[in-house]
């Protein structure tokens, strides 16, 4: 049984044991429907100027039974096909059409507005056609958060066709908003459409999260699941797919994201104050394309992203997901960049146990107007305030630049605090643009120099190529390391404990571990070095030294790879001599 399938069950289970008896009101006109535990059925299509039903009871069950509703035909603010204040409530089996088109700004349309997060909203078609409007938007408020309940969306089509809207920074415009959700919301199965700009946009405390400690942890644990979000003919640069603004612990997992000119999933302040319950990005896939100019968009030029982390992000993992982005060069002056992987630190906060690993990322440029096109972007204001970021075991591919690194402040980190291990980073095949493995740029004056470890170069890709662009005065520069894992054994075979290795490369410089219990230590040596003003270094051959009990055995090696040496120190063990003769025997 397919995961989704498995999950719906679960859900369904759940809610037929705690379902209740319903009393049921057939309903033939738009109206106020207050009757707690009712069940009402429509008979037939509605219309209204303004306000079709509104639900001001709880336990309700409202089925449309397959009918339309349509609302908002007189183009009155704050007109709704469905209003929801009461708890509990389920809304299913229908379509809600916004008749009216305003253009104006702030008219508060929504095919659906629930004020209350629990509930069921089911196999409904909801469509949104004006200025300013979303087909679904989930709103609650408390502080503290009650975060008791669940509110699902669950196999819906909810579409926004809207062609304007005030704000590209507002995000005014999508198809399903989530407003200070009070509980764990679950979004599953759904089909999202969103020409304007966002297909779902959850929203907490606007950029005041730090200084309200009772929203925090508001809505952990909720689900993007399974859904299949497209946005084609954007109306404002930089729309997205799945974006959220200090959100809670979500699990966004394993939804299909098309578009043109779009980020795929955005982060924005993930901040988790104790990291008990992670935010989990995995097992998506997204597709995007650059060329989406037309002749309502605006606010230019836009940026593609499949997947954007960015202002305090914390514990987040980021795992399994396919990315594809083209960034075709629109007509105009547009500048669809793209990025696979972008993520950024220090605008507000410290970017700490972030993990990426197993991601397959593909990003590649027509090479019109100097298009950019990278696999992989990290940077930030100051990378002091990365802690514990790794990138492991990931597929970087571009024919632009696979591997960029910098921004406003210098990438002085060792390491093991921005851990990027075992990454292939490939060239693609065919025609490639002013191609770059590794990229670093946009530095302040201080030395930045990027540093990865144990990489996979492939199909042309070489440690050797790091492209150095600076608007400064900086040092720039790369750094490419490799593992030695050294076993120092006895001629049994067996691990010899406490000996000493040491490496020590072309230019003198050495470096030392000791074997534990195993017989083995590693070292991370350094390998590649270019820097702005200090050239190109190889630093092997290096020669490798183990010393254990007044003995010591040396190896050379090139390194250029994980290295792995064995060291056999140590005297053969005599066979022991057994006095038999009491028997007339002797051994």
């Amino acid at each position: 049984m397919h995961a989704y399938h498995r999950l719906l069950l679960l859900l369904t289970l759940v809610a037929l044991v705690t379902t209740e008896t319903h009393a049921l009101t057939q309903v033939n006109s738009c109206r106020t429907l207050s009757t707690d535990g009712e069940t009402y059925e429509i008979t037939t299509d509605l219309s209204s100027p303004g306000t079709c039903l509104t639900l001001t009871a709880n336990n309700i069950v409202l089925d449309l039974k397959g009918h339309t509703i349509r609302f908002g035909s007189g183009n009155a603010e704050d007109s709704y096909g469905v209003h929801n204040s009461g708890s509990n409530n389920i809304v299913r089996n229908g379509i809600i059409i916004q008749e009216g088109r305003p253009t104006t700004d702030n008219n508060g349309h929504k095919g659906i507005y629930w004020t209350s997060t629990t509930g069921t909203l089911e196999n409904m078609d909801v469509r949104v056609y004006a200025h300013d409007t979303h087909a679904v938007e989930i709103a609650g408020w408390s502080e503290p958060c009650s975060n008791t309940g669940t509110a699902t969306i669950r196999n819906n089509t909810l579409a926004n066709y809207g062609t304007t809207l005030s704000s590209r920074d507002a995000f005014t415009s999508s198809a399903l908003r989530l407003t200070r959700p009070n509980s764990k919301v679950n979004i599953l199965g759904n089909r999202i459409l969103a020409s304007p700009q966002t297909g779902i946009n959850w929203v907490d405390i606007d950029w005041d999260y730090l200084n309200r400690p009772g929203r925090r942890g508001c809505g952990d644990g909720s689900q993007i699941a399974y859904n299949t979000i497209t946005i084609n003919d954007a109306k404002y640069a930089n729309p997205a797919g799945i974006i959220c603004y200090q959100c809670p612990a979500l699990s966004i997992h394993h939804n299909t994201l098309n578009g043109q000119g779009m980020e795929g999933i955005q982060l924005d302040n993930a901040f988790n104050q104790n990291g008990e319950t992670r935010t989990l990005i995995h097992d998506n896939t997204i597709n995007l394309d650059g060329n989406y100019h037309s002749a309502g968009h605006s606010a230019g030029p836009g940026e593609i992203q499949g997947i954007r982390i960015r202002y305090r992000p914390e514990h987040i993992d980021i795992y399994n997901n396919n990315i594809t982005i083209n960034a075709d060069d629109a007509p105009g002056t547009e500048q669809n960049n793209a990025y696979g992987i972008w993520l950024t630190a220090g605008e507000s906060g410290p970017a700490k146990d972030i993990h990426f690993w197993n991601n397959r990322i593909n990003v590649a440029t027509d090479g019109v107007n100097n298009i950019v096109a990278e696999a992989i972007h990290i940077d930030g204001v100051d990378k002091s305030t990365i802690e514990d970021v790794t990138f492991k075991n990931n597929h970087f591919e571009s024919n632009h630049r696979t591997f960029a690194a910098g921004y406003n402040g210098p990438w002085t980190q060792p390491y093991d605090t921005v851990l990027f291990q075992n990454n292939t980073l490939k060239k693609s095949s065919g025609t490639t643009h002013d191609y770059a493995t590794h990229a670093i740029y946009y530095a302040s004056t201080a030395t930045s120099v990027f540093k990865i470890v144990d990489p996979i170069y492939d199909n042309g890709a070489s440690k050797t190529d790091i492209d150095i662009l600076s608007y400064s005065g900086a040092n720039l520069g790369g750094q490419i390391y490799y593992t030695l894992t050294a076993r120092v054994q006895n001629p049994q075979g067996q691990g010899q404990q406490g000996a000493t290795v040491s490496a020590q490369d072309a230019y003198g410089a050495s470096e030392t571990c000791t074997t534990g219990t195993a017989g083995e230590c590693t070292m991370i040596l350094l390998d590649y070095e270019r820097l702005r003003t200090g050239g190109a270094k190889n630093f092997p051959p290096y020669t490798i030294t183990a010393r254990h009990s007044d003995q010591e055995l040396t190896q050379n090696t090139n390194l250029g790879e994980p290295t792995r040496l064995t060291f056999t120190l140590g005297s053969s063990v005599t066979p022991t001599c057994t006095d038999n003769t009491q028997n007339g025997d002797e051994t």
